[in-house]
């Protein structure tokens, strides 16, 4: 039995709602979809990796499945065909994360793919600078559908889950 996440609670905007519970992938700058995402799903590989060979924080890090935070995305013209693609496909991230708030190309992009693709991954923005400073890769984040993150921090919670700090 899994244990959810017990630690620091963030607040943020819904802007595709939903749910979701997964190991984080943290990048520190910003978020260009079409770098991460475009050589994976041309060559089909299944999970997609990383392909963004300008920030070599997650070059090579799986994204399928995974819950992607971020300070911003870099927001272009192929923002919202590359995250449609995902959805269609299956292989998009577990939910996407965003300290500051989401960029219109990319907003749009994660909605179409919500309402075309079939993707059921929440979107949340405006979580703040102390989201992605206290959050790290590997670490289990729960989203819920009202946009809240819930953070694992294991080094202060106890393995059974009870009395915990953060109540």
């Amino acid at each position: 039995m899994r244990r959810s996440a017990c630690g620091p609670v963030f607040r943020g905007r819904a802007v595709v709602p939903g749910s979701a519970a997964a190991p984080a992938v943290v990048v520190r700058a910003p978020f260009d979809a079409l770098a991460s995402f475009m050589t994976s799903l041309v060559s089909g590989m299944d999970p997609v990796v990383s392909s963004d060979t300008g920030n070599p924080e997650i070059l090579g890090e799986t994204l399928t499945g995974r819950v992607l935070c971020i300070p911003a995305a870099v927001g272009s013209t192929s923002a919202g065909p590359t995250w449609d693609l995902l959805a269609s496909r299956g292989l998009g991230p577990a939910a996407v994360l965003c300290a500051g708030p989401i960029d219109p190309l990319t907003a749009g992009g994660v909605i179409i793919g919500s309402l075309w693709g079939g993707s059921t991954a929440p979107v949340v923005d405006r979580l703040g600078g102390d989201f992605l400073a206290t959050v790290h890769s590997g670490m289990l984040v729960e989203v819920a559908v009202d946009g809240s993150v819930r953070l694992d921090d294991a080094d202060r919670c106890p393995p059974d889950g009870r009395n915990h700090p953060y109540g």
